[in-house]
């Protein structure tokens, strides 16, 4: 399953999952991605929210707070809640690893071609499983980063303490950081603790493009990864030995360019503080990166450097179902085919053409139905590197279109405890494609 729609009092939210398990008392539980939450209704109002949510049979957690305060903010409550059913083929196990580190099923070899291929992979803890966005290749080992979370068992109490990053590695290790969101300090976790695993893999991308590190091609076509991201298909991309999906992937002036997802600085575990890497790629070979310090917004600094590159294209079919205009709403398709493809548990992408003639393509994380006839496409939480004075810095950006044509944005620094833009984005059009 991976998707969830909770039915409330005014307007429905269909989740996408970032994580699955069982609790203590068998019950299925689902964690989502972190996400923002605004007033639809007014948006002068600033009272923007960042939250985690845990979902399952018995009820529904949150962990979050305002954007701009250090108060967090810890709710429960009950709800009607359908679970997805995905049609899509089932993952298939390519390595298992025992509590000694000893490989019992499949191969570190084999898993790592299929990564190598393209392919995504999932990871299996016990009584969880998680997605992965992230692998690094170390020899012989694999690397993966789990995306950020708040621990499931704190969370389903009530009580959480932490934020988490699990680390683990295809010998059996395993490692967690954690830090404390209201006073903004690293707490130690776990290091090098032993834990079975099983790593599944759905295989569905293929090699689209390479170049060297000054951008010339070795392999592939531009003008296909170019159609790509025109037609909104999901990218990622293997720079050195790292794997990484690719958010806020854009096209301009004949150069496709994307953001990394934030990878833990592993020389830093013993550290006080959890420091992040963020990069953002482009074809011309060009990559640039920040380091972080992680809820602070200390210790920020840039660098920019020349790899080559290979650039992975999701074979999945994707359809356009809808063309919003800003000023004039819908002007290809129907509110219909967006609410039957929502409902449905169809992933969604979206496509904006903006006023310079750049196209800016994003996965929608949630899905607001405010009623048949009124959705709002949620871009969640997507990081961006951009140069300001002549310095790189990192930030972070959410995104809402609506389908009466307006697109409206929310961003801020990593740490930083205000606001710095919520506005309306003027732009020529909007595609919204949909997985067949």
């Amino acid at each position: 399953m991976h998707k969830i729609r909770v039915m409330g009092a005014d307007h429905d939210t269909i989740y996408s999952i970032m994580a699955t398990g069982l609790d203590n008392n068998g019950n299925v539980w689902a964690q989502t991605h972190v996400h923002i939450s605004v007033d639809f209704k007014d948006r002068r109002n600033q009272t923007i929210m960042h939250f985690i949510k845990q979902i399952s049979n018995a009820r529904i957690s949150s962990l979050g707070g305002e954007l701009n305060s250090s108060t967090e903010i810890r709710t429960t409550s009950y709800a009607e809640i359908e679970w997805s059913s995905s049609s899509a083929a089932e993952p298939v196990p390519v390595l298992t690893v025992n509590t000694g580190g000893v490989v019992t099923n499949g191969s570190v070899s084999g898993c790592r071609d299929a990564l190598e291929n393209g392919s995504d992979l999932r990871v299996a803890f016990g009584a969880f499983s998680l997605n992965t966005h992230y692998v690094y290749f170390e020899n012989s080992i694999i690397n993966v980063k789990i995306v950020p979370a708040a621990g499931q068992y704190y969370l389903s109490f009530i009580i959480p303490l932490y934020w988490y990053n699990l680390l683990t590695r295809s010998n059996g290790y395993s490692s967690v950081i954690r830090w404390k969101r209201i006073s903004h300090s690293y707490a130690p976790g776990s290091k090098n603790t032993m834990m079975g695993s099983t790593w599944y893999i759905d295989s569905g991308w293929n090699v689209a493009y390479s170049h060297d590190p000054f951008g010339r091609r070795t392999n592939g076509s531009k003008s296909y990864l170019e159609g790509a991201v025109r037609n909104g298909s999901p990218i990622k991309v293997r720079v050195g030995d790292t794997i990484s999906m690719l958010h806020d992937v854009r096209l301009s002036n004949g150069e496709v360019s994307g953001v990394t997802v934030d990878i833990f600085n592993l020389t830093l575990w013993d550290a006080n503080q959890a420091q992040m890497i963020r990069s953002r790629v482009s074809s011309t070979g060009a990559v640039s990166s920040c380091t972080f310090t992680m809820e602070s917004d200390l210790n920020m600094y840039g660098f920019s450097g020349q790899e080559g590159i290979i650039w992975y294209v999701e074979s999945r079919i994707w359809t356009k179902i809808m063309t919003l205009d800003p000023f004039d709403g819908i002007t290809w398709g129907a509110v219909d085919d967006l609410y039957l493809a929502a409902t449905s548990w169809k992933s969604l992408k979206v496509v904006i053409k903006h006023l310079d003639l750049s196209y800016q393509s994003v996965d929608v994380t949630n899905v607001h139905l405010i009623n048949s006839t009124f959705i709002i496409l949620d871009t969640a939480n997507k990081g961006a590197v951009q140069l300001v004075a002549n310095e790189l810095i990192c930030q972070q950006w959410a995104g809402f279109l609506y389908s009466d044509g307006l697109f409206e944005t929310v961003k801020w620094t990593p740490g930083r405890t205000i606001i710095e833009e919520r506005k309306v984005i003027q732009y020529i059009s909007a595609d919204i494609f949909s997985e067949i």
